[in-house]
């Protein structure tokens, strides 16, 4: 019988190998394209296009600190009704009101067209050196601060336990520190006005359409605050989340300003903070 010898030329891949194969590149395109398509749908921040003028510098200021008001409560024990009813320390308080602000020096800008902008989405930094500092909306002046709304211990008829014997609430006064014989807002109405208290912020909008109105078109102007310090210098005193900070702003001193968009980190613009020779405001810088 006749061997037959293999034809080499004819010989081909097994099909079962070809088809895994094919699974095997088929799997590679598929995770190159799904790679793209995750990298094209991930939710990439991106800043405003707006164009802003200035800033103009404002060397105007009209405000008034918010006045003190003393809060006390006193109590009498139950078991000794002959006597006379006591202050309790942990029960009082003191209150400061909202300062009335008109006006503060600052920076001034007027957006000139592009996408609006909200109040909320922006920082700006001083910096000179190695010092900066770093303020947002959040951002609270201290020399405007208020005592925030808050929850009395004891109201008047409320009885506790103390060591000598039960003791009930008998009254609670409530009086401006520095006029005391004025009258003065009730409970209720002191904390209504601690609630509905102007923000007192770094971020204003010029002539705003409502009293909770951060957003800024085209024509709008809006204005950074600075606060007070010596001579006619400025400076930034603020609270950030819970913590005290402080910069001096001084003419000569080399302070840049850069005002970005908190989302995106994108710039929105940057100069250097010059102050003038003479005294006045609608300086550019």
């Amino acid at each position: 019988m006749k061997k037959t010898k293999g034809n080499h030329e004819t010989e081909a891949v097994s099909p079962v190998v070809g088809v895994m194969l094919m699974i095997v590149v088929t799997v590679i395109i598929a995770a190159v394209v799904s790679g793209f398509a995750g990298d094209m749908g991930l939710d990439k921040k991106t800043g405003p296009d707006v164009v802003l003028s200035g800033p103009v510098l404002d060397f105007d200021s009209s405000a008034t600190p918010g006045e003190l008001i003393d809060i006390k409560t006193y109590a009498k024990y139950d078991n000794y009704p002959n006597r006379p009813e006591v202050w309790l320390r942990d029960a009082s308080y003191v209150v400061r009101l909202p300062s009335t602000v008109t006006d503060q020096h600052g920076l001034t800008f007027t957006h000139r067209g592009g996408d609006p902008i909200d109040l909320k989405d922006l920082q700006m930094e001083f910096s000179t050196g190695d010092l900066g500092i770093m303020v947002d909306y959040d951002s609270t002046r201290v020399q405007v601060q208020q005592t925030e709304p808050f929850e009395p211990k004891y109201k008047v008829g409320d009885t506790f336990d103390s060591p000598r014997g039960p003791r009930t609430v008998t009254r609670m006064t409530i009086t401006y520190r520095d006029r005391p014989d004025d009258a003065a807002p009730t409970l209720d109405e002191l904390m209504e006005q601690l609630k509905n208290c102007p923000h007192s912020g770094y971020f204003v909008k010029i002539s705003p359409e409502t009293p909770d109105d951060t957003i800024i078109r085209t024509g709008d102007q809006f204005k950074i605050y600075t606060d007070d310090t010596t001579g006619d210098n400025w400076a930034i005193a603020c609270t950030n989340h819970g913590h005290s900070e402080s910069m001096g702003i001084e003419s000569g001193t080399g302070v840049k300003w850069t005002l970005s968009h908190k989302p995106s980190g994108q710039i929105l613009a940057q100069g250097d903070l010059n102050f003038p020779d003479a005294e006045g405001g609608g300086y550019p810088i």
